[in-house]
């Protein structure tokens, strides 16, 4: 799989980094789509977040986990269960004067990368500011622009006094010239190489039975990893007799029959490949620096060889098409090949309990509701899904989350999209829950359905349809504003973006994709919402609490819940290709019942408010002496603090702000480094809360400790980071004072107690880690000086007996005690907003 944006957005980098320079030209070779093309597009919701453990650095605490290796994609279904949309048309025209290729949609392709309009733009913006063209000559050799270039020697052409410049300019535009041929050269061997594989692939026995062994040792590594436990379990609860049910990973038994050397496993790989892979099921995508024209004599030198082969089965074909009547009136490929195999998810696989043994510690709550898939083009025009997402996943004030969270139930929750195969797919909510929340799960399932029940009856008042609108409206503006100011993406992601994008939009859309606005659908929007009903979701419960008496042989363990939603009398089943240990029922038709109708909701549960921060200012700060500087300026030297200031070359309206406050106390003894992070923590869930609105702006604020002291970073767009830093500045030493004045019982109390349970999860999970992430931590350990191991800080957590006042008291100590700070303010921001910095550290 190609794990790159799932999202869809070329989303820039919202840390102020400079551009990559000169993005290449595309050329997307015309190809027939595949049965399973999916749609790619932008989702605005809290991204899922992998609450395991993690491998900490040997002077730190365990951090929360690297993502651990993705579940996999759907396997794509064979030809003939596909559906397969009409390619769209991209006519083209070669002007031999100019040796360009013309695209319908130039003016897309120039803004997202052709350096012509950059060079003017430098230029003119040269020319404003008195003729700096040794300056301009730098910039454009940095982002390898010979376009810039050769307008910069026509614009000095003649000019007296140049003639030094004229030379470095000339030799500069040769030096680029031959890295572009040589370049293109190697881009052209490499493709030739590259579709030799489609062309005329070996399949040695000994390479594929290696192979074998290769998938064999990840799957047996994927057994005790709870992502792919989960995945495996739930396509278990689909109807056996769809694709989605099949064992979607492989293995050696189910890869190489008994007794093979590889030779038969051969010619089964070569039988499918020369079923399979055909030019009419591809798509190709080269990019490089060459002219269009060239690269489009590369493709077709290498990938217009390819043999057609056999013809391929015709796809199911659509309801639509058929006249058959739709499975849903609206979204019309939703199981749209039922009359040939039976639906993923029939009505008695639904309204389901499934709980689930983990290896890990943990303990969470999932809602799978059963929804079209994203490729239905109802879906993919109104996209419902990433307005809900964004309603029900927010982290405001008035939303799901800080109403669970306030009470100690949740530590995080996150709406969107989940399953996506190409007949239907699944929406989910998903909740990870402390001890209290497990044993209280009842009331957090209540509340969830109130919520949604909040939602519906919203949308269905007259002034509905004008509150959803103004949410999606809003989202689409920040999505477009995203996309403006996008970075440029690295040639290997806009390749791979753009051939799977191929099939689902037409050429005007190939690179904004799903970035642009488009009209709000109230109605999609309501058929979607009437799909989120207890009678249509898998309900699952991941918990560690499940074990007792599992280990032998089994049994049901004694129930000591005392939750009604449970599916204590089910027997023990075992998922047969990871061994996870799961019991399900169905949800009781009073259960359901209570859900549908859940009655009113709590007084504190809203719907979100509008977003105040999406940014206003978008204009780029006046040229000053500390733009395109090698290093930044110093501004200001005190005893405890200094300010360093760059006015960033990269001419886009984004800031960066890092404060470095130094202090010995942080890392003086385990306890003061777990107190740290407690407080990290702590601080970390509010700023979730107050700035949650900013983050979804673009804004990113973070807080971290070091054995060195504390790093503070604001990024984002430069309107507000200066203000962001000062909400930040001022929490931090507020909640110090909060959390040691903090009495017993109270709600702060209560959440440092969550986050206790919360860090001493996470410092036992450690131990759970593949073993080559555990010896690179211990051999770092025995290098390093001084260094705390993971069991002290776990020791501090379980006998310790941390307190919120004593947090408050440490950092309130650290704080005013031997404190020296380095801010460094670079980016869309003058050195006015860079003492504005200063001012809020002080």
């Amino acid at each position: 799989d190609q794990n790159g944006d799932q999202n869809g957005d070329q989303n820039g980098d919202q840390n102020g980094a400079p551009n990559t320079p000169n993005t290449p030209n595309m050329i997307c070779p015309d190809a027939s789509p595949p049965a399973d093309a999916e749609d790619t597009w932008s989702t605005v919701k809290k991204p899922l977040k992998n609450t395991e453990a993690s491998q900490p650095a040997s002077n730190q605490l365990p951090t929360t986990a690297a993502a651990p290796p993705p579940p996999p994609a759907a396997r794509p279904l064979p030809a003939e269960d596909n559906l397969a949309p009409t390619p769209p048309e991209i006519s083209a025209s070669h002007n031999e004067d100019d040796d360009e290729f013309e695209h319908p949609d130039a003016a897309l392709f120039k803004l997202a990368g052709d350096s012509s309009s950059e060079a003017a733009a430098l230029l003119t913006d040269s020319k404003s500011r008195g003729g700096d063209t040794e300056n301009l000559l730098a910039t454009l050799v940095e982002r390898s622009d010979a376009d810039g270039i050769e307008r910069l020697l026509a614009n000095i052409r003649g000019v007296p006094g140049r003639a030094a410049l004229r030379k470095n300019a000339k030799k500069a535009l040769k030096r680029l010239k031959e890295e572009a041929a040589a370049a293109a050269a190697s881009l052209a061997e490499g493709l030739r190489r590259f579709a030799a594989f489609f062309r005329a692939p070996l399949f040695r026995p000994e390479a594929v039975r290696r192979e074998i062994e290769a998938v064999h040792s990840e799957h047996e590594n994927a057994r005790a990893n709870d992502a792919w436990r989960d995945l495996q379990t739930f396509r278990g609860g689909v109807d056996p007799g769809h694709p989605y049910a099949k064992f979607g990973c492989g293995n050696r038994d189910t890869l190489l029959p008994e007794g093979d050397d590889g030779t038969k496993a051969a010619e089964n790989l070569r039988r499918f490949f020369e079923a399979r892979y055909r030019p009419t099921s591809m798509s190709a995508c080269v990019v490089g620096r060459a002219p269009l024209a060239e690269l489009r004599k590369m493709a077709a030198a290498s990938y217009g060889r390819l043999p057609k082969g056999p013809a391929t089965a015709s796809p199911v074909r659509p309801p639509s098409e058929t006249g058959e009547d739709p499975f849903h009136p609206l979204f019309r490929r939703w199981n749209y090949a039922r009359g040939t195999r039976p639906p993923a998810l029939s009505p008695a696989r639904l309204g389901r309990l499934r709980e689930v043994r983990p290896v890990r510690e943990i303990r969470r709550i999932e809602l799978a509701f059963h929804v079209p898939p994203r490729s239905d083009p109802r879906m993919r025009a109104a996209r419902p899904a990433v307005l809900l997402a964004h309603i029900l996943g927010h982290e405001g004030e008035g939303s799901l989350y800080l109403h669970l969270n306030e009470r100690g139930y949740v530590t995080d929750l996150s709406a969107g999209s989940g399953t996506d195969a190409p007949d239907f797919g699944t929406f989910t909510i998903t909740l990870t829950l402390t001890e209290k929340g497990m044993e209280e799960r009842d009331e957090v399932l209540d509340v969830v359905f109130q919520y949604i029940n909040l939602l519906r009856r919203t949308a269905r008042l007259e002034t509905g349809e004008d509150v959803l609108a103004a949410y999606f409206d809003e989202i689409g503006a920040l999505s477009e504003i995203n996309y403006r100011f996008a970075e440029k993406t690295d040639p290997v992601s806009l390749a791979i973006s753009a051939a799977e994008s191929i099939f689902s939009h037409t050429p005007t859309h190939l690179l904004a994709r799903s970035s642009l606005p488009v009209p709000y659908d109230h109605a999609a929007t309501l058929a979607f919402l009437d799909l989120l009903v207890p009678a249509g979701a898998v309900l699952t419960v991941t918990d560690a609490g499940l074990d007792a008496g599992l280990d032998a042989g089994l049994s049901n363990p004694v129930a000591t819940s005392t939750a009604t939603v449970s599916a204590a009398d089910a027997p023990w089943h075992v998922e047969p290709w990871y061994g996870a240990a799961y019991r399900e029922c169905p949800l009781s038709p009073a259960r359901i019942q209570r859900w549908e109708n859940p009655g009113p909701p709590p007084p504190d549960l809203t719907l979100p408010a509008r977003n105040p921060f999406v940014p206003q200012d978008l204009s780029l700060r006046p040229p000053a002496d500390t733009e395109g500087a090698p290093v930044p300026v110093l501004l200001a030297d005190e005893p405890h603090l200094r300010v360093w200031h760059r006015l960033s070359k990269f001419r886009v309206p984004r800031a960066s702000l890092g404060v470095h406050l130094l202090t010995p106390g942080v890392y003086a003894s385990p306890r003061s480094m777990t107190l740290c992070r407690l407080f990290e923590m702590l601080l970390a869930e509010e700023a979730n809360v107050r700035l949650y609105d900013a983050s979804l702006a673009g804004y990113v604020t973070q807080v971290s400790v070091r054995t060195h002291g504390l790093e503070l970073y604001v990024g984002g767009w430069s309107d507000r980071t200066p203000a962001l830093l000062d909400r930040l500045c001022r929490r931090i030493g507020a909640l110090a004072d909060d959390l040691a004045d903090a009495e017993e019982g109270s709600d702060l109390a209560t959440k440092f107690a969550t986050h206790v349970q919360t860090l001493t999860r996470r410092s036992r999970n450690f131990s759970l880690d593949e073993p080559r992430e555990l010896a690179d931590y211990h051999s770092r350990l025995l290098l390093e000086r001084d260094a705390w191991h993971v069991d002290r800080y776990l020791n501090e957590l379980e006998d310790g007996g941390l307190s919120a006042n004593e947090c408050g008291r440490a950092l309130r100590t650290l704080l005013r005690g031997r404190l020296r700070a380095e801010v460094l303010v670079v980016g869309n921001a003058d050195a006015a907003e860079a003492r504005d910095a200063a001012d809020a550290v002080r």
